[in-house]
């Protein structure tokens, strides 16, 4: 999953190789591509599918004589420049967003669209019986329904073998749901993702993101006057522009029981409750310290205190949750049901899921870069630089006006996943915003580089 960015240098950012319309109403395909005036693609780790706007203006008739029903195939074909190879995407048309005549010869269309096996999901309903590793489970349906392979992570799924029934779900949402039941050893969340480069989805742990190089550690991106450091020989990719807005809300873990609190899960079976007291600093400034070397710093500090009582020591919410049912206990061939597990300590691995999905959004960045460095490059090995990615974000620290600046910004600087990226391609421009994340801070001031 990992790369190194290139820098191959032309006129325009992105070349249309093809942008096609089709439908089984339709005799022939239509090349759209001569009409393209903007088309924006996102990702989102949280969704195993991409969507999207096109805006085309029409001038040939294109509305009219296509007869958009909310059904029809686009794909889209992209490419960095003439040697790269091309990104190609199939899309279903999902809405007629808006149409505007510009004058009495020409109309500006805009098209929603979702990726076609998201589509395709809501063609299925699932209502059945599985019984498997919760990762196994998932391949099953996303190959029996949507035809897609899902690229796992090294990482395994830490939850034995279960048995469930998905509850009049469509494909999509039966997956989303049995992932959300996911955790590896640790207790670290998995994430079942689409992205613009492959075809196959992703099913990845939050460890293995955390642990992975930056892509762009060489190159780091850097928000700067100038794009270098003083009294450095390094490389630096500019940002062009960032948004850091409604960050620490360290009051929205404490309501959610994520800093200290006690989660009790009950077992209708044998009317017991396994009694978890969750400590979010005991439970996982080891674990992260552990991913990198150079952020080891867990972004809930552990010497808060109120009333002379450290905020983690308070038991802030009991939060009481149905668990387990016994619902497939027979004997020899026992399996587990969804939510069940034996002991407090597999309970408390769905306590620190959650934790660190809040963590993860506790500090956030969003940023815009020049967007063909996530297109692959002729030679490159890799077509994935998107989200899931970790990459690296260089600030510089707030020194006065004529002194030295060699020191950095450590809050906001260090290595971040990917969480989203949102492409947008007008006429020969081609930007990327990334919203990316973290759950440490780098341990200095000092940059510490590959």
């Amino acid at each position: 999953m990992t790369g190194q960015f290139q820098n191959d240098v032309q006129s325009s950012d992105i070349i249309y190789e093809s942008v096609s319309l089709f439908s089984s109403r339709m005799t022939s395909e239509v090349e759209l591509n001569n009409f393209v005036s903007g088309i924006e693609i996102y990702e989102h780790l949280e969704k195993p599918y991409l969507t999207g706007t096109i805006a085309l203006t029409d001038t040939t008739r294109i509305y009219d004589r296509s007869d958009f029903q909310g059904a029809e195939y686009l794909e889209i074909k992209i490419k960095r420049n003439p040697e790269a190879p091309a990104y190609s995407k199939l899309f279903n048309i999902d809405e007629v967003v808006s149409t505007r005549k510009t004058n009495d010869q020409s109309e500006v269309i805009t098209l929603h669209i979702t990726e076609e096996c998201a589509f395709k999901s809501k063609l299925h309903n699932v209502n059945k019986y599985y019984t498997g590793k919760p990762s196994e489970i998932i391949k099953n349906i996303a190959k029996e329904y949507l035809y897609k392979e899902i690229v796992t992570s090294e990482d395994i799924d830490y939850q034995g073998d279960i048995s469930l029934i998905v509850p009049n779900m469509n494909p999509i949402e039966a997956m989303l749901w049995i992932k959300n039941r996911m955790t590896n050893e640790e207790g670290y969340p998995f994430f079942l993702y689409s992205t613009f480069g492959p075809r196959s989805l992703f099913l990845q742990n939050l460890s293995d993101m955390l642990s992975a190089p930056a892509i762009n550690r060489r190159t780091p991106y850097i928000y700067s006057q100038t794009p270098s450091m003083a009294a450095t020989d390094k490389r630096f990719f500019t940002i062009q522009d960032y948004k850091h807005v409604k960050n620490e809300n360290m009051l929205k873990l404490i309501d959610k029981g994520l800093v200290g609190g006690v989660h009790n899960f009950y077992n209708t079976m044998t009317s017991n409750y396994e009694n978890v007291e969750f400590d979010a600093v005991k439970e996982m400034q080891a674990s992260v310290e552990s991913k990198n070397s150079n952020q080891k710093q867990l972004n809930l500090a552990e010497d808060f205190e109120i009333d002379g009582e450290k905020i983690q020591n308070y038991r802030s919410r009991y939060i009481h949750t149905i668990a387990s049912s016994g619902a497939y206990t027979i004997l020899d061939g026992s399996r587990n049901s969804y939510d069940e597990e034996v002991t407090a300590g597999a309970h408390k691995k769905k306590v620190i899921n959650a934790a660190l999905k809040q963590l993860m959004a506790k500090s956030a960045i969003q940023i815009r870069v020049a967007g063909r460095e996530y297109l692959r490059a002729s030679g490159s090995t890799s077509d994935h630089f998107t989200i899931g990615n970790s990459i690296r974000l260089i600030f510089l620290g707030n020194i006065p006006q004529g002194m030295s600046n060699n020191k950095i910004d450590p809050k906001k600087s260090g290595d971040y996943i990917i969480f989203s990226a949102k492409h947008s391609m007008v006429g020969e421009r081609y930007d990327v915003s990334l919203l990316c994340v973290k759950i440490a801070n780098i341990n200095s001031a000092d940059y510490v580089g590959v």
